[in-house]
């Protein structure tokens, strides 16, 4: 480790409030009140006293242009430039807050101020005048949500490496927070900064977090100093200090980030990250050290490194340390037998490189001096380099730092294959393996920092991939910019193996022949059609049925596809299904213009999505095993990858790939044809710019999840319009346009109570005959029921089950059914039945999520005689646990005038309107269907049964949560119709509801973990946040008790720290599961389904 020796001191008359060293190391800066000192680090003699008459100055930073920039209390911004003779002093008022942290860019271009509470963004205008020249571009929002009333202060800025428009900023209480400042959105949530373990100090000041524009930020915590990544908060490193860092303490990084400088109560401590060494720095008559600054500065003479420290507030110190092995200098050949052996092993090395190039060398010079070996090839007059870190190879770069790659032919073969370069080019962007582990490409758990390079032995150019962190949005085109799979080329995941098969977008001139040039069309509002006095409209009538064509043709092929392959199967189908829902939805549903544009991106997407499962179905049984590589195919999009064997699968399928792989394994015998440039995605016409104010649907490392939250997101989720978007209060708008009595104050965010009167009168008056099944108000007995909730138990319990409370609206019959097979279904009594019931549900489950987003829907929801009669047909037809024994009564005669009992005919009656529903489901063939897969495990094969108890009780949780969610969803649209009507409310809604659950996904095929499970989830850390949230649903909908629950809030943030009351969180997630309970058998006639917990055993 470095020894650090005192330089230099300076006593001074005042408080030093902050100091800094320039960029090149030249000056070193002190902030005193309202005074600013500069000193010239090579004679420390002080070289400017500014003075700002009775401004306290709070910050100062330098950027790399040499300028010196200080904020002051009053708003005050002033920028010093030092010239050999002179300097320069400009300045302007930025805000009415005090100044306390100032963030250059490397470019010099971007201004990031921060005091209190605002993070204000200026942008540089070169050629104005002094007050011009910094123009004020935004203020970033609150870092938390607009409920959220917990106090914001800023802690710290930085402008993130590598990224021109990403901003760092450290709060108190809310964490590290990096900003997209051009769509002003939060891209990375790294969570609080007060981490309360192992703290033995008497400090009560809020911690200090140390950030960066690097990819880690630290938090001391006694005497630990924990070190975290900056985009998603996870651990990094633990370090331990020989002493407490007092909580606010100053730290800074120090040798290009590897180390961390601390304060600790009366001494530094200089802590490497990665070796996890320490190195003490004592200070003589030191009480207290307030702040630190740390530089780098070279010469002739080698590296210097500086270290200023205040000390009881007034007194400045300088520390200084040469440079050493240790941080990654030369090491030093002080005696002749080290200097013989380096000598001996560079020999080695020459006479290697040599031998690699097929020239040996005729005559070497050798020469020892002092610390260092020279060698000279003089027949050739060739100098011997060292080699190249990042390659094993002797790399030669370019003045811009590009890695050059030379043209090269296999001797004796010219054919080109999968592991060669027909292009060729290097990667910018770290990368995390396709295998979810932390690790990089090389297989090192630790990233090397090693250049990546990605090549193509078929493809035409060489796309941008980014393999670093993902962040999944929607941008303005309706798409999902370079992560949407329908546009641009995509990882190679298994699972995914159809996206390499989707069609990439014609040229210009080859789109306007093409028969699905409608795929890749762009909607502008002059394409859409609005109803006359209203918002709302439908894409123009000839473009929606050219979608609907395709769409028709495309289900003729689903129809007549034969696959061996079950789930490949289901895949198809559920696609297909997204396909059918979105194409219907643009020809027949009015909508709002941008709801429009989503849909007919999302019908685009899945389209060319059906159409490459076609594709590679039908290519699944060519024999491609040929000495000849077929020509690529660059209507594709193709695949990229880091597995060769993936590799050589698309090139001997014609399919375009790409590989990317570290550049040390780019041989002397890789043959490469050319090298190009990592073409964007821009100037393929990708938008790149994203949909103001969209969430975020995910967020993480490289991950086949990024392809889940796109495939299951639809306009659908968020417009499920059960009610086809219509409010069913009777008389709502007339009591809309009523006058109101003086005085009279409006209920934000709510509606008043159904009137049972006038429900009455606008119905007939003899109410229909309600049935009640009481056994669904208590908790079935079924070993397959998973267990429920105690506060739900008395929940349904506490339902005041008279029919006379039913609400009379005329659509009370959509609401009659489920949306999927009610679990009583499952837990019958006739084992058989049950289990040919579940088998049936589990062939058909992912089609039915896949359709049930239909807009279009006007049926009502099944009933559980019509999911009975259904699901009991497929399993016959399927013969999944028995023969099919109906043909008797399927050979009955049709006509009317038979002689059939009353209950034949109204079972035959149930199963035409069974059909009518469930007529968009494709059910596979007997012959087609191979096995059934549930919760991971293969549980259905044909005359093999595997369906454990456990499965099965999860197949029950299933059913029972999804219909809590429609159900739940159905119920808030009912009761809040005016704001589901409204397109700003009604987002505000779908917030609300998402908040529950998991993914913010309605509808999934895919089972959650245990661990996020929903509302019931057994870890009350979970828990408790979603039990908020389903509080402030129903705190909004009328009557008292949501009055009494909007009062009742069992959480609050102090000093950063989440407050929880225990008693008051119980007694709230009773009244509000009663309230629910209660209010949906008031309007749906029957119990409802409540959360049950996730069965593990």
């Amino acid at each position: 480790m470095l020894t650090y020796t005192f330089e230099k001191g300076f006593s001074l008359s005042d408080q030093i409030q902050s100091i800094s060293f320039s960029s090149n190391g030249k000056y070193l800066a002190a902030g005193l009140d309202d005074r600013v000192y500069i000193w010239d680090t090579a004679t420390w003699l002080l070289n400017l006293r500014f003075r700002r008459d009775a401004v306290p100055i709070r910050a100062l930073t330098w950027d790399n242009k040499g300028r010196l920039f200080f904020g002051c209390d009053g708003g005050i911004l002033t920028m010093v430039t030092l010239n050999e003779q002179e300097y320069l002093s400009e300045g302007f008022c930025a805000s009415e807050r005090p100044i306390r942290h100032i963030a250059v860019s490397v470019m010099g271009n971007f201004l990031a101020l921060g005091g209190d509470d605002e993070v204000t963004i200026w942008s540089y205008r070169a050629g104005a005048s002094s007050r011009a020249k910094w123009e004020f571009v935004k203020r970033l929002s609150d870092p938390q949500d607009k409920l959220d009333k917990t106090s914001v202060n800023v802690s710290g800025l930085a402008w993130a490496s590598g990224f021109p428009q990403q901003l760092v900023v450290a709060y108190d209480k809310q964490g590290v927070v990096t900003w997209d400042i051009e769509e002003n959105i939060p891209l990375f949530k790294a969570g609080k900064t007060h981490h309360h373990v192992g703290v033995r100090s008497s400090h009560t000041d809020a911690p200090n977090v140390l950030i960066g524009g690097g990819a880690h930020y630290a938090i001391p915590s006694g005497r630990e100093l924990r070190v975290y990544f900056r985009e998603n908060g996870r651990d990094f490193r633990c370090l331990t200090s020989p002493g407490i860092i007092p909580s606010g303490a100053p730290m800074a990084w120090a040798h290009d980030g590897t180390c961390i400088v601390a304060a600790m109560e009366r001494d530094i401590v200089l802590l490497q990250i990665e070796k996890r060494l320490e190195t003490k720095i004592s200070l003589k008559d030191c009480i207290h050290v307030s702040h630190l600054s740390w530089n780098r500065s070279t010469s002739s003479k080698g590296s210097m490194y500086r270290l200023a420290v205040v000390t009881n507030r007034s007194v400045l110190r300088v520390l200084r340390a040469d440079s050493n092995r240790a941080f990654g200098e030369p090491r030093r050949l002080s005696d002749p037998h080290s200097r013989f052996l380096y000598c001996f092993s560079t020999v080695l090395l020459v006479l290697l490189v040599a031998l690699i190039n097929e020239s040996t060398p005729s005559r070497f010079q050798f020469c020892l001096s002092s610390g260092s070996a020279h060698f000279q090839m003089t027949s050739q007059e060739t100098r011997i380099r060292k080699l190249s870190k990042d390659s094993a190879m002797s790399r030669v770069r370019d003045k811009y730092g590009n890695v050059i790659f030379n043209p090269y032919n296999r001797p004796n073969d010219s054919r080109i294959h999968a592991s060669d370069a027909l292009l060729i080019g290097e990667l910018k962007s770290t990368y995390v393996s396709a295998t979810n582990r932390n690790e990089d490409i090389t297989g090192q758990k630790e990233s090397t920092f090693e250049k990546l390079v990605i090549s193509t032995p078929n493809a035409d150019y060489l796309p941008l991939v980014n393999v670093g962190q993902q962040v999944i949005s929607i941008y303005v085109d309706g798409r999902w910019g370079a992560e949407d799979y329908a546009q641009w080329p995509q990882w190679y995941f298994d699972g995914r193996e159809h996206f390499p098969y989707i069609l990439r977008k014609p040229s210009a001139e080859a789109l306007r022949e093409h028969p699905l040039r409608r795929l890749w069309w762009n909607m502008t509002e002059v394409d859409f059609e609005r109803n006359p006095g209203d918002e709302d409209g439908k894409l123009e009538q000839s473009i929606a049925q050219e979608l609907f064509d395709i769409r028709t043709q495309l289900m003729e092929e689903v129809k007549l596809c034969v696959c061996n392959d079950g789930l490949v199967w289901s895949k198809l189908q559920a696609c297909a299904g997204k396909m059918r829902q979105c194409t219907s939805t643009l020809l027949y549903t009015p909508q709002p213009y941008l709801v429009a544009m989503l849909t007919l991106a999302a019908a685009q997407r899945y389209c060319l999505e059906t159409r490459a499962m076609l594709d590679r179905i039908a290519d699944i049984g060519k024999n491609h095993a040929s000495d000849d590589y077929p020509p690529a195919n660059h209507s594709l999009l193709g695949c990229i990858t880091n597995r060769v064997p993936v590799v050589y699968e698309m090139y001997e399928k014609g399919i375009p790939v790409w590989f990317v792989w570290p550049l040390s394994r780019v041989t002397s015998d890789t043959s490469i044809v050319a090298q190009g440039l990592v073409l964007l995605p821009a100037e393929f016409g990708v938008e790149l710019k994203r949909w103001p104010g969209a969430p975020i649907f995910y967020q993480g490392r490289l991950a086949r999840d990024i392809h889940n939250s796109i495939e299951n997101w639809r306009p659908g989720n968020m417009d499920l319009r059960l009610l086809c978007g219509e409010s069913i209060i009777p008389g709502e708008m007339k009591d809309a346009e009523k006058p109101k009595p003086e005085g009279h104050k409006e209920k934000k965010n709510r509606v008043e109570p159904y009137s049972k009167a006038q429900a009455a009168a606008k119905v007939a008056s003899k109410r229909p005959n309600i049935s009640i099944n009481k056994d669904l108000f208590r908790q079935s007995s079924s070993a397959y029921m998973p267990n429920m909730p105690d506060v739900w138990k008395r929940a349904l319990q506490s339902i005041d089950a008279n029919t006379d409370r039913v609400v009379q609206h005329p659509d009370i019959h959509l609401f009659r059914g489920y949306a999927f097979p009610p679990a009583h279904m499952f837990c019958g009594e006739d084992d058989k039945k049950s289990l040919e019931h579940m088998l049936g549900w589990l062939v058909v489950r992912n089609s039915w999520i896949g359709s049930f987003g239909d807009v279009a829907r006007t049926s009502a929801l099944p009933g559980p005689q019509q999911w009975r009669t259904y699901l009991r047909g497929i399993a016959l037809g399927l013969e999944l646990t028995r023969p099919d024994d109906r043909k008797q009564a399927s050979s009955m005669p049709e006509t009317g005038q038979s002689t059939r009992s009353h209950s034949t005919r109204r079972g035959a009656k149930l199963k035409e309107k069974a059909r009518e529903i469930f007529e968009s489901i494709q059910v596979p063939s007997k012959n087609t269907l191979q096995h059934i897969l549930w919760n991971g495990s293969c549980v259905w094969r044909r005359n093999e049964l595997h369906f454990s108890i456990l499965d099965r009780r999860v197949l029950v949780w299933d059913v029972i949560d999804h219909n809590f969610r429609i159900e739940l969803m159905t119920m808030d649209q009912l009761l809040m119709a005016k704001e589901w009507k409204n397109t700003g409310t009604r987002l505000f809604r779908e917030i609300k509801l998402n908040a529950l659950w998991p993914n913010v996904l309605l509808l999934s095929t895919e089972l959650p973990s245990p661990l996020n499970s929903g509302l019931t989830v057994d870890n009350l850390e979970r828990r408790r946040p979603l039990i908020e949230a389903f509080r402030r649903i129903v705190m909004d909908w009328p009557g008292d008790t949501p009055q009494l629950l909007s009062r009742l809030s069992f959480h609050k943030c102090v000093d950063g720290k989440d407050i929880w009351d225990e008693e008051m969180m119980i007694k709230v997630e009773a009244l509000a599961a009663a309230h629910y309970c209660q209010v949906f058998f008031d309007h749906f006639g029957r119990a409802p389904c409540v959360p049950c917990t996730f069965p593990v055993a």
